[in-house]
């Protein structure tokens, strides 16, 4: 799967999504956060037009780069979710909120899992291939889905979603 992408040259996760994106037929939007403690350090909503790959932004350039090539290697294999919440449940516990979107999230809270091994490795396999150190910088959430993020930040927690 690795091999067959088409890794931009040079190397800028943006152009790897903005391909990706363009593969899939639905936007990949990067959202830094500072997730709280005891989260996950990225997470991938998916909206009914976008992909939107949320990481945590109070860690290093690598690690950053690393968690958003895991979670594109979740959306690379087309990883669905099993939460045992019918969308009925979903809809009555968070009745604004999509339920594919709630158990996706859900769906991605133990490492260790097979699809977790996958996604990893495939993040692995990506970042050997670029051998590209990612420096921190300032990312840009594209202002038509600002409101978006927030509604979406807003149910991850607290946190500066106004970016």
């Amino acid at each position: 799967m690795v091999r067959g992408l088409d890794l931009p040259e040079p190397f800028t996760v943006e152009e790897l999504c903005r391909r990706l994106g363009q593969r899939r037929g639905r936007r990949i939007i990067l959202v830094p956060r500072d997730l709280p403690p005891g989260s996950p350090c990225g997470l991938c909503v998916s909206t009914e037009t976008s992909d939107f790959i949320f990481f945590h932004e109070g860690t290093s350039g690598p690690h950053q780069l690393l968690i958003i090539l895991h979670e594109l290697g979740h959306l690379l294999c087309g990883h669905g979710v099993k939460t045992g919440l019918h969308d009925d449940d979903i809809n009555v516990l968070m009745p604004d909120l999509d339920p594919v979107m709630v158990r996706r999230i859900l769906g991605r809270t133990r490492y260790g899992s097979e699809e977790e091994v996958v996604a990893e490795t495939i993040a692995t396999l990506i970042l050997s291939d670029v051998g590209v150190y990612a420096p921190s910088r300032k990312w840009k959430i594209p202002d038509e889905v600002v409101g978006v993020v927030r509604r979406i930040s807003y149910s991850i927690g607290p946190g500066d979603g106004d970016q």
